[in-house]
């Protein structure tokens, strides 16, 4: 650290700021007076807001991967791996529904989503051009993806405690 510089905890060791921070927060909610002036509201607004759009990218990135793996199957179904395929895109798929809560429906851009996992389709398969997909965006991967995010499966009961969540992508 350059001569004179102040140290930044939270840019110098973020794990000791935010073992610190989270203690003040937990002794604040306790009742104790802690020293405002010590705790990094700025830095802990950003840190919770990231924890949010961490979750809501992890599910995108399950989506991503999901469709992808069905779009292989579909455009090359006689190709060796399609039952491995169709098993990763059913563990992605349960993997984002359940980490999906309701707020993110509206965050989801499954247009994005879908052009991405088309993105990431190789040219060719062992030699093998891909077998034209329907009208984007009509597709069936898509169709799928948007259907099951417009579920409504629910667990846990009102009251107890549990949170509430929603189907992302269907099991099958």
């Amino acid at each position: 650290m350059p001569e004179g510089s102040i140290s930044d905890p939270y840019e110098d060791d973020i794990l000791l700021w935010a073992e610190r921070q989270s203690d003040l927060l937990r002794r604040r909610a306790a009742g104790e007076l802690v020293n405002d002036g010590e705790l990094d509201w700025p830095n802990i607004a950003d840190e919770i807001e990231g924890v949010g759009r961490g979750q809501l990218y992890r599910v995108e990135s399950l989506l991503t991967q999901a469709l992808l793996h069905m779009l292989k199957a579909k455009r090359w179904p006689s190709a060796r791996d399609v039952p491995n395929w169709q098993a990763d895109a059913r563990l992605f798929r349960r993997q984002a529904r359940r980490r999906f809560v309701p707020s993110m429906r509206q965050r989801i851009d499954l247009a994005a989503l879908y052009a991405d996992a088309l993105a990431g389709l190789p040219e060719t398969m062992d030699g093998q051009p891909p077998l034209p997909v329907e009208g984007y965006p009509s597709d069936d991967a898509r169709r799928a993806a948007g259907r099951a995010l417009s579920s409504h499966t629910r667990t846990g009961g009102a009251g107890n405690g549990s949170r509430r969540r929603r189907s992302v992508l269907p099991t099958t």
